[in-house]
C-alpha cells in the first residue's frame, strides 16, 4: 500500500499544528541501491538508480504573534549529499516554495526555512568559481507571490506560483559531477 505523506502532513498540520510529527521522508529502505552496482543495475532490481538526496523535512509550527494572527510555519529539511554549489541553491528554492505553499493550503505564516546538509561537497572542478561565487555582495531577497484562489496543494500550477523582484548576478557554470 502507499501512503500519500504531503496529503497526510496537511491533514495533520491542521488538525494538529503543535505535533512534533511533521515529518515527510524519501528514504525507504528497500528502494536503496546497492553501492556496489551501477544506477541502470540498480533500478534493473527494483531499486533507487541513487539513494535520495533530499532525505527528510520536518514542519514545525509556532504560535501566531500576535492575538489573532496566523501560526507560523517553518521547515527543516535534512539533506544527506549535497553539491554545494549547484544543487544548494536549487534545493534552497524547491523547499523555500514547498513551505510557502503549505503555509498557504494551511492558513498558516510562513517562519523560517531550516537546512541540514551531511556530506557538503564541492569538487574540485568547482573551487575555484565558488571562490568567485564568496565575493559577490548578496542582493535584495525576491518576494513568492501564490494565487490566492488556491485551497489544496494539488491544484497548483506554474502559473500559480511568482518570483517577484528577483535580482541575480552574472550566471556561474559550474561543472556537474558525473
Amino acid at each position: 500500500s502507499t501512503i500519500d505523506q504531503l496529503n497526510e502532513l496537511i491533514i495533520n498540520l491542521k488538525k494538529r499544528p503543535y505535533s512534533s510529527r511533521h515529518v515527510v521522508t524519501a528514504w525507504v529502505p528497500e528502494f536503496v541501491p546497492y553501492e556496489t552496482v551501477s544506477p541502470q543495475e540498480n533500478v534493473l532490481l527494483g531499486k533507487g538508480a541513487l539513494a535520495p538526496c533530499h532525505a527528510i523535512f520536518q514542519c514545525f509550527v509556532k504560535p501566531p504573534k500576535e492575538e489573532n494572527g496566523k501560526p507560523r510555519l517553518s521547515l527543516l529539511m535534512y539533506q544527506r549529499s549535497i553539491d554545494a554549489p549547484v544543487g544548494c541553491p536549487y534545493n534552497i528554492a524547491q523547499y523555500s516554495i514547498l513551505l510557502y505553499m503549505l503555509a498557504h493550503v494551511t492558513d498558516m505564516e510562513v517562519d523560517e526555512f531550516i537546512h541540514s546538509m551531511g556530506d557538503t561537497h564541492i569538487y574540485s572542478d568547482q573551487l575555484e568559481l565558488a571562490k568567485e561565487q564568496v565575493k559577490r555582495e548578496p542582493l535584495p531577497l525576491p518576494k513568492i507571490w501564490l494565487n490566492p484562489e488556491i485551497k489544496s496543494i494539488y491544484d497548483f500550477t506554474e502559473d500559480d506560483i511568482k518570483i517577484l523582484d528577483y535580482q541575480h548576478h552574472e550566471p556561474i557554470n559550474y561543472p556537474v559531477a558525473q
